[in-house]
This record gives C-alpha cells, sequence and structure tokens, in this order.
C-alpha cells in the first residue's frame, strides 16, 4: 500500500502535476517508481489529438497533439489568449 492522500488506499497510483508542462509518476505498492525510457514517465508528451492537430502548437518534444499542448497552465493561457480572453 502507498502512503500519503486516497493513494494510500491502493495498491498502485498515477499522480499528475500541472504547472508549466505536465509531470506525471506511477508507484506501486512495492515501492518501486515506474521510469519511462529516459528516466522518466513522459503522460505530458503522450499524443491525445490523432494526426497532430494544426491548430496546436509544436511541442518541445517536436510532436503536434500532445497532452502538454492542451492541458498545460501554460497552453491554457496561450489558447486563451488566441481566444480573445483577457485577465
Amino acid at each position: 500500500m502507498l502512503k500519503y492522500g486516497r493513494a494510500r488506499l491502493s495498491k498502485s497510483a498515477m499522480m499528475f502535476t500541472i504547472g508549466t508542462g505536465i509531470g506525471t509518476s506511477v508507484s506501486f505498492a512495492d515501492g518501486n517508481i515506474w521510469k519511462g525510457a529516459r528516466g522518466l514517465v513522459e503522460a505530458g508528451h503522450a499524443i491525445v489529438v490523432p494526426e497532430g492537430s494544426g491548430s496546436l502548437a509544436r511541442c518541445s518534444c517536436g510532436q503536434h497533439g500532445c497532452l502538454e499542448m492542451l492541458c498545460s497552465g501554460s497552453a491554457i493561457a496561450s489558447i486563451a489568449a488566441a481566444k480573445g480572453v483577457q485577465w
């Protein structure tokens, strides 16, 4: 079992942090943290818009259609500004 928050009731958990990018972590009951190809879980660079919509800016990873380009704090601000939203 994990130790903190709602995860303490689970055998495994995935956490997302949203800021200028999308951070992720996957933990398992045995205490291991899953790591991706570069030592990181890169869920923010998962393609969520098939065919990489031309309406999205190119991500820092070089792809179009990444989750980070839709849901990060920076992306939300950019999309709102492009639609004329002022705050």
